[in-house]
């Protein structure tokens, strides 16, 4: 209906003109929220999740945190933390909880750390992430319906040790599209169902991008929104490509970050950031 959440450390309720209709404090970080098959809201911070209603008002909270959080099929739960997936049934008890895993390389074992999760068209989930703490490859792994592994791929740009996945969403033809940042550069992934990449997108500046947020769409194509600096100056980032990983156009806003991007009903954009003064 072209209204908007926006969180933080509360959940903002807007009109389409951006007009505030309410505000639910958190009292913590959130790190995602989403609309319910009900109409209702599902939230999750640092320390708990839970359910609110259309009119900003509590229906359940759960003392479990975490990173991502999504609907799933069977109007259960799918949360993401760190290391941990976490299913739940739909008043968010536990169903199962399954240990993200390790991997062994000569320095030792190595922790696989999740950013995001989505449910899969098939009932399974399929987690962004990176390899340990520090960053070091963008990770796509694919579970069953229970959690169970699929397939597991990493992604490394020309051998960097600092590639940070930031985003999944599914498309349209049953693959991934992933955004990050490949060697402080901006950097998107198309992938096929199976994992194996199709195409990949990357530009730098001399200086620092990134894209935290992409998505498909509805003319087949990608939006992104993100960030660029260079030569001292801040840009909040807005970007197309076609559904071949070619940009069509893109645009700058000063001093601004770009969080998450959607498509709007009348085909055009609305983008979620952040703003800075650097006057004082």
């Amino acid at each position: 209906n072209n209204e908007y959440i926006i969180i933080e450390n509360k959940i903002i309720k807007t009109d389409s003109l951006g007009i505030t209709q309410w505000e639910y404090d958190l009292f913590d970080t959130a790190n995602d929220i989403e609309t319910t098959s009900d109409h209702n809201f599902i939230f999750i911070t640092n320390s708990n999740f839970g359910k609110i209603n259309n009119n900003g008002e509590l229906i359940w909270e759960q003392n479990i945190g975490g990173k991502s959080i999504e609907e799933t099929l069977d109007f259960g739960f799918i949360i993401l933390d760190d290391n941990k997936l976490i299913k739940t049934f739909n008043d968010g008890v536990v169903v199962w909880e399954k240990d993200l895993p390790y991997i062994q390389e000569s320095e030792g074992n190595i922790q696989l750390i999740g950013k995001m999760v989505k449910q899969t068209v098939d009932g399974g989930y399929i987690i962004l992430g990176n390899k340990g703490y520090s960053d070091e490859d963008l990770w796509l792994y694919k579970t069953d319906q229970n959690g169970n592994e699929e397939f597991s791929q990493f992604f490394d740009y020309y051998n960097n040790r600092s590639d940070i996945g930031r985003s999944i969403n599914l498309t349209s033809d049953g693959g991934y599209i992933i955004s990050g940042i490949g060697d402080d550069g901006m950097w998107i992934i198309k992938t096929h169902s199976s994992g194996n990449k199709e195409w990949e997108y990357y530009y730098s500046d001399p200086g620092e991008d990134g894209i935290n947020y992409v998505l498909e769409t509805s003319d087949g194509g990608f939006i992104s929104t993100g960030y660029s600096f260079s030569n001292g100056q801040l840009y909040l980032t807005i970007m197309k490509l076609n559904n071949l990983g070619e940009k069509l156009w893109d645009k700058k806003i000063d001093n601004g970050i770009g969080k998450t991007v959607l498509e709007t009903c009348d085909n055009g954009f609305i983008i979620l950031g952040n703003r800075f003064d650097f006057s004082t």
